[in-house]
Order: C-alpha cells, then sequence, then structure tokens
C-alpha cells in the first residue's frame, strides 16, 4: 500500500490521495487495512460493496456501486425511495474512528 503510493507518486509526478481496495469487499476493509491507509498518508479509501455517502458519514471511506454496460444498477441507486434511503442510513455502519472501521459483526 505505501510503496505503490511512492511508485505511483514518482511516476506520475503528482500525489496519490485516495486507494481502492482491489476488491473492496467488507472482509477487505479491516481496521489494520484502514489504519495503514492513515499512516500512509492517503486521504481516503473506496470500497467496492456499494452503499451511500451520506453527510456526517465517516469522509474517510468512500462507498462506491458496481457499473455495469447498461448502467442499469447505477440507475437504480440514481432513483432513490427515500424509504430505501431511511433504511439504509439506519443500517449504515456508524462513523469509523480515527481508528478506522469497526470489524464486522463487531461494537464501537
Amino acid at each position: 500500500m505505501v510503496a505503490c503510493k511512492h511508485e505511483l507518486e514518482a511516476a506520475i509526478d503528482r500525489p496519490v490521495r485516495y486507494f481502492a481496495f482491489p476488491y473492496g469487499q467488507p472482509e477487505n476493509l479491516t481496521e489494520q487495512a484502514f489504519h495503514l491507509a492513515r499512516a500512509a498518508g492517503y486521504h481516503g479509501v473506496c470500497s467496492a460493496y456499494g452503499g451511500y455517502n451520506f453527510p456526517g458519514g465517516d469522509p474517510f471511506h468512500l462507498r462506491r456501486i458496481h457499473a455495469d454496460p447498461e448502467l442499469i444498477r447505477l440507475r437504480n441507486w440514481l432513483t432513490v425511495d427515500p424509504r430505501k434511503a431511511r433504511r439504509a442510513a439506519r443500517a449504515a455502519p456508524p462513523t469509523a474512528t480515527s481508528a478506522g472501521p469497526t470489524p464486522a459483526g463487531g461494537s464501537a
């Protein structure tokens, strides 16, 4: 994670601010991984398991959605049903502490 950041920065002569986890699933996003990303100087990390990025949520963890060629999933995500948004907000994990996210199944 650190070596890749330095190699990319040297290659493009610009700072690399964000890290995208290769698989980005919940089991890949450990507290240790978040800690390493912060220690390496990243401004944030991206996951791939989807979800909403709500105001007041953890700004370090950017949730992404899968994009298919027909953009069907994107259209579904953009068509936000208020009930679905409220349900997602209630189910969203609490904002991560400076140490990183709470491990799956754990409590803050």
